[in-house]
Formats: structure tokens, C-alpha cells, sequence
């Protein structure tokens, strides 16, 4: 896939970095954020300072540019089980026996699992991205 788009990229923290804006094809728009090494064989460097990474401040000090992007297509995904997030934001009731879902069934409800599921697809023709929520009583 290359699609020219208004980009901003930047350097430091031993990376370069490709801040990609309006990303896509037809109708569907992305953002995403592209660090790459500097070195050729510099991404296990970079996997081990990530998280030093200062986003805000390396797309502070970019510049912007017009460029065309070429990515390799890809598919990736994840499936993200909500249940403990949501108990540690307080939401504890809703997964317990004395739920109160009145007015949505007549019979007593509780929620089993809170799933999340996100997927991102980039082919030749463009991007798909999906992202499902839902939950099981």
C-alpha cells in the first residue's frame, strides 16, 4: 500500500520516527504512529527503550512533510478480556448476583465476560479495522 499523505516525522531516542496522519483508503482514515530504528539492525534496541519513549515531545520537535508510505501488508489482532479492568474501575455489581438489569429482561441477569476484540488489516487495496465490544449474561 502507498498512499501519499501529510506526515509528520522526527528524530531521536536512537529511532526515527513516522507520525502518519489520515492513513487510508476511500472513506477509511487512520492514524498511526511508525517507529522505526536508525540502525539496520537496531529494533531490539529500540523494543528495550520504548516505553522511554516521549511521544508528545518527539512529535513536538518533527516536521512536516509530504511523502509517500510504503508498508507491508499485515494483519494483526487482539482479544482483550474486559472483566478485571472494569472490576478495578468499580464496576463490581453488574458481574455479581445482585445485578439490576430492570426493564432489560425479565428474569435476573449478570454479566459472565466482557470481551473487546480489535483488528487491523493493511492490504494493496487499503485498511479494514474493526473493533467489537460484547458481553455474555
Amino acid at each position: 500500500m502507498t498512499p501519499e499523505t501529510r506526515s509528520e516525522f522526527g528524530t531521536g531516542y536512537d529511532v526515527v520516527s513516522g507520525f502518519v496522519s489520515d492513513f487510508g483508503s476511500g472513506g477509511e482514515k487512520i492514524s498511526m504512529i511508525i517507529i522505526l530504528p536508525v540502525a539496520i539492525n537496531g529494533l531490539r534496541e529500540v523494543e528495550q527503550k520504548f516505553w522511554e519513549i516521549d511521544l508528545p515531545l518527539h512529535k513536538k520537535k518533527s516536521h512536516q512533510l509530504e511523502m509517500k508510505v510504503y508498508l507491508p501488508k499485515f494483519k494483526t489482532g487482539e482479544t482483550i478480556d474486559l472483566v478485571e479492568i472494569l472490576k478495578d474501575m468499580g464496576l463490581n455489581e453488574m458481574f455479581s448476583g445482585s445485578a439490576n438489569f430492570a426493564g432489560m429482561a425479565d428474569v435476573p441477569l449478570k454479566v459472565d465476560k466482557f470481551i473487546q476484540k480489535a483488528f487491523i488489516e493493511i492490504n494493496e487495496e487499503g485498511s479494514e479495522i474493526a473493533v467489537i465490544s460484547g458481553t455474555v449474561y
